[in-house]
């Protein structure tokens, strides 16, 4: 059996195949249709999954880890091809350890945990969680105790010039006391989401 083939059969069971979309899809992602499955690879045979998954423009799309095993272009172009689905009207549901996919189109994130949902947040609080650090940058060696009080602020550091502040809520106290202090750059360092699962996992356990 070939792609194609998988796309014809699918097809059958629903509304038929629509050629021209299911060749764009192709195209989009790289794929010859026409190579024997048995010949593709892990990361093609994802590819002819996704095909599979998009083709007919479906009300309802459910994704386990669509992008794993594709390379960095394509996990791209696959991030895009979901955007344009939600922006149409799709509902999705997506299982994803990635960043990049849950912010381009997430509104609400919720959290498995042992086959529970152990918290549902919206995407604003998810990435007020994953925002971790503010790393100010001053001309000269200044002290962190300024920042550790402040609200909002779970921890403060100083590494030579820079001040490591680790964010929990509003950052507006700690910009504004890095601006008073004369801070010359200001940078947010993300966190992963297995690092935010762990921390919310514990809290939810403690």
């Amino acid at each position: 059996m070939t792609g194609g083939d998988a796309f014809r059969y699918f097809g059958a069971l629903g509304h038929g195949v629509d050629r021209a979309q299911v060749d764009s899809l192709c195209q989009r992602f790289l794929l010859n249709p026409g190579r024997p499955f048995r010949e593709l690879s892990t990361g093609n045979r994802r590819k002819v999954g996704l095909v599979l998954a998009f083709m007919n423009e479906p009300e309802l799309l459910i994704l386990d880890e669509p992008t794993s095993g594709l390379d960095p272009v394509l996990q791209e172009e696959c991030r895009d091809l979901l955007a344009e689905r939600k922006r149409s009207g799709a509902s999705i549901w997506m299982s994803s350890h990635v960043m990049a996919e849950v912010e381009r189109v997430a509104d609400r994130v919720g959290l498995i945990d042992e086959g529970r949902l152990a918290l549902e947040l919206s995407m604003g609080e998810l990435r007020r969680k994953t925002a971790g650090e503010l790393v100010f940058t001053f001309a000269k060696p200044t002290s962190s105790e300024p920042f550790a009080s402040l609200p909002g602020v779970r921890r403060a550091s100083g590494e030579g010039s820079d001040v490591r502040v680790s964010i929990d809520g509003s950052a507006a106290a700690a910009l504004r006391t890095a601006g008073e202090l004369g801070a010359t750059e200001v940078r947010t360092e993300h966190r992963d989401l297995d690092d935010v699962f762990v921390d919310l996992y514990r809290g939810d356990r403690s």
